[in-house]
């Protein structure tokens, strides 16, 4: 669950180690979880929206707690990377990637912020969700996109190479064309002993040749 909300929220360590039962909102038509201004990083009030599958997760999963404690006490966070390393080996999944980057607990908001990037939103909502001052350090820093999926971005883009059609073939190419219908043309006239006589001589040819 800890993983869960810091996946879709992009909150950091320390502010996850804050939140309480109070923090959330499950009532109003928007489900969030607010953040006291002194547990942000930036110093300042906080509340963020939840995707609503994952608030009525937390609803179950926060209404037997006491609602002034803690949900995740303790001092977790300062050995946060030696935790998801051993959670992500006991789940098979690799700590590194073919290129040797190592992901850790803070990896998490930068997945949230990459995945944003992904669904197409607005670089001036992401740095609004991602609480950035900067918008340069949400699309720079925050934000790593893969070859494959530049990729696709501009093949988005208008066109603009000719396409190359039958409109277009050169005159050689089109006498060339003509004079190979003919071929077959006469190819169909001739005998079955005359095509396998034929087929010999060129088989005879390509044999020299190779």
């Amino acid at each position: 669950m800890l993983y869960l909300l810091a996946l879709r929220t992009g909150l950091r360590r320390k502010e996850l180690c804050s939140l309480t039962p109070k923090s959330f909102d499950f009532s109003s038509s928007v489900p969030s979880v607010a953040l006291h201004a002194s547990e942000s990083k930036r110093r300042k009030q906080d509340r963020l929206p939840l995707p609503k599958d994952l608030a009525m997760l937390f609803k179950a999963y926060v209404m037997e707690m006491k609602p002034d404690k803690p949900i995740w006490p303790g001092s977790w966070w300062r050995k946060s990377a030696e935790m998801i390393k051993k959670d992500m080996k006991d789940a098979g999944l690799s700590i590194a990637d073919d290129q040797g980057r190592t992901f850790d607990f803070h990896g998490q908001r930068t997945t949230f912020i990459t995945e944003l990037s992904r669904a197409g939103i607005l670089p001036v909502i992401a740095q609004k969700l991602a609480r950035h001052s900067n918008i340069n350090l949400t699309m720079g820093t925050y934000t790593s996109m893969e070859l494959g999926e530049l990729s696709s971005a501009v093949e988005l883009l208008p066109g603009l190479v000719p396409v190359v059609s039958d409109e277009s073939i050169s005159p050689s190419e089109e006498s060339a064309k003509r004079e190979l219908a003919k071929v077959q043309d006469v190819w169909l006239e001739l005998t079955e002993e005359t095509r396998s006589t034929i087929m010999q001589l060129i088989e005879n040819d390509v044999e020299e040749e190779t």
